[in-house]
C-alpha cells in the first residue's frame, strides 16, 4: 500500500474521538496516534482509522454489522490487536467515539509498556 497522508477531515474526526481520553497524542509515520499506558490504542493510518480490538468491541461491531479488517502497514505483516474501522463506520460521529473510548478502555487493562532503554552509539570520528 502507498502511504498517503491523512486529511485535516479525518485527522480532525479522531481528534473529536478521543477528546476526554486520558491519553498521550504522538505521530507515527506522519500520523496521529494515541496511547494509555505506553500501548497504542487508536489512530490514523493514511485516512483510514484504526483501533486496538478486543472480544467486547468485535461483538459490538457485529451487531451493528461491521467488520473489521485487521492493520496490514505492511503488505504480508498484519498486526494481530489492530483493525481498520470501515469508512462508514468513521463518519458516524457517536459511533466512532464510542469505539475509541472501549478501546482506551481495553487498552488501559493491559499491563504497561515498559520504555525501552536509550541505545548508545559510538561517537564518530
Amino acid at each position: 500500500m502507498k502511504w498517503q497522508k491523512a486529511s485535516e477531515k479525518m485527522k480532525g474526526l479522531v481528534a473529536d474521538a478521543v477528546s476526554g481520553v486520558e491519553c498521550e497524542p504522538r505521530m507515527m509515520f506522519g500520523y496521529p496516534v494515541f496511547f494509555v499506558n505506553r500501548n497504542m490504542f487508536a489512530g490514523l493510518f493514511g485516512n483510514s482509522v484504526f483501533i486496538r480490538h478486543s472480544d467486547k468491541i468485535r461483538t459490538f461491531l457485529e451487531k451493528k454489522r461491521v467488520k473489521l479488517n485487521l492493520l496490514t502497514p505492511m503488505p504480508g505483516r498484519p498486526m494481530k490487536d489492530y483493525a481498520i474501522l470501515p469508512a462508514g463506520l468513521a463518519g458516524k460521529r457517536a459511533d466512532l467515539r464510542k469505539v475509541i473510548r472501549m478501546s482506551a478502555e481495553h487498552t488501559r487493562t493491559l499491563p504497561p509498556k515498559e520504555k525501552k532503554p536509550a541505545v548508545s552509539r559510538p561517537a564518530k570520528g
